[in-house]
């Protein structure tokens, strides 16, 4: 086997410990629950990769809690032979239950695209408009939610999300 292979194997498991000790780091894994989530989105805009769907894996979905805020994040299921994975993450004030950030990522080994939106007090997203967050019932919905590409990233055009994400409400 090639140095090559030997990277492209090894960093998938790099990535994951990477955002892991991110995670741990920022305290996101402080009060986190796993478990519990579910629904599928329609994708439009997004590479081909995505193939337009995004279906949440119920194992893989997680909550956190940090401060006065809280994060929400569903994954696929994944085959371990493919490199290909993606995500949605939405976080949001606990009191409110105002979305701050809503964003989904893709990887394909190599290449990586994050799409993001947020709350009108975050000017540095744009707005997510047609999303709508139900904390106490587990609930995100989405309807022609827009997210723009993010920079540095394998992809260029914005996508939009619709559809019904599901968790353990809390």
């Amino acid at each position: 086997m090639s140095n090559l292979n030997i990277w492209v194997r090894a960093s998938r498991t790099v990535l994951v410990v990477l955002v892991l000790s991110m995670m741990v780091s920022c305290g996101f894994v402080r009060g986190s629950s796993r478990g519990g989530g579910s629904g599928t989105l329609t994708v439009s805009g997004a590479p081909a990769s995505v193939v337009g769907t995004f279906v949440a894996d119920g194992d893989e979905t997680e909550h956190r809690r940090k401060g006065a805020n809280a994060t929400v994040q569903w994954a696929e299921s994944r085959d371990a032979n493919d490199p290909h994975s993606e995500t949605v993450e939405v976080e949001f004030d606990r009191t409110t239950n105002q979305i701050v950030q809503l964003t989904m990522g893709s990887s394909d080994g190599f290449v990586f695209a994050v799409w993001s939106c947020g709350g009108p007090a975050y000017g540095k997203f744009i707005v997510c408009s047609g999303a709508t967050l139900d904390r106490t019932g587990g609930i995100l919905r989405l309807a022609n939610t827009a997210l723009s590409v993010g920079a540095g990233t394998g992809s260029t055009s914005q996508i939009t999300l619709n559809g019904t994400l599901t968790f353990k409400p809390f």
